[in-house]
């Protein structure tokens, strides 16, 4: 903590990783938040990240890597899988190949202590819990209402919303992110004849409240490093 009580935090990207979109876009968010944010820019070692986590005398660090390198610097992740990730996977099956001719995602990607799941529950700082899948329904809010819990989920890249509900106990969030990933990348290319257009944006949970974090684009479709 901060002699003005602001909570420190640092933004790192670790390895050879150029990707930063992503952690612009969480280090502004935070920052609007009141927080003090330090982003160390990119190509940062783990020990540098270290020394600089110490030196700024942080509360926490937040990494992002999108390059090759992850599974060394990372040996250990829990992820929650998406249809996009699997869909190679799915398909081979659906076509009649033997489940003795594929890989799981471990052997292939040289990752075998990671481990894949559909759906990750949390502890939130408020302690109340929250339900994080890649898409269970079209209408998150009724995914939180099954679930009983708080609930967050990605896939339908057309929905960038905030649902809430109650019960005699507590209030209950529903939110369904955007996407990072431009509409023009390949991984979208089933979508370019959709009438309805992707919002690119992020989130964030702080003390337990979501906060959506749409991207400004311009009129190419690209960033332009605002946020709403």
């Amino acid at each position: 903590m901060s002699k003005n009580g602001k909570i420190r935090i640092l933004i790192a990207k670790p390895g050879l990783d150029g990707h930063d979109r992503g952690a612009k876009v969480i280090a502004r968010a935070l920052r609007d938040a009141g927080m003090e944010v330090i982003y160390t820019g990119l190509r940062q070692s783990p020990e540098d990240i270290v020394e600089a986590a110490i030196q700024e005398d942080v509360q926490f660090i937040g990494l992002s890597i999108l390059s090759g390198a992850h599974h060394h610097i990372f040996p250990k992740v829990v992820e929650v899988d998406s249809n996009h990730s699997s869909l190679v996977y799915r398909r081979a099956l659906k076509y009649g190949m033997s489940r003795k001719f594929l890989k799981d995602y471990g052997e292939f990607l040289g990752t075998k202590k990671w481990k894949w799941i559909d759906d990750l529950t949390i502890k939130m700082s408020n302690g109340q819990k929250c339900f994080f899948t890649h898409g269970r329904s079209a209408d998150v809010l009724k995914v939180s209402q099954t679930m009983g819990m708080s609930a967050v989920q990605g896939h339908f890249h057309t929905k960038f919303l905030i649902s809430f509900w109650a019960n005699p106990n507590n209030l209950f969030f529903a939110m369904n992110v955007g996407t990072l990933a431009s509409q023009k990348h390949m991984a979208f290319a089933y979508a370019k004849n959709f009438r309805t257009r992707f919002i690119m944006g992020s989130a964030v949970i702080l003390n337990g409240i979501p906060r959506l974090l749409p991207m400004v684009l311009n009129k190419h479709g690209n960033w332009i490093g605002d946020i709403v």
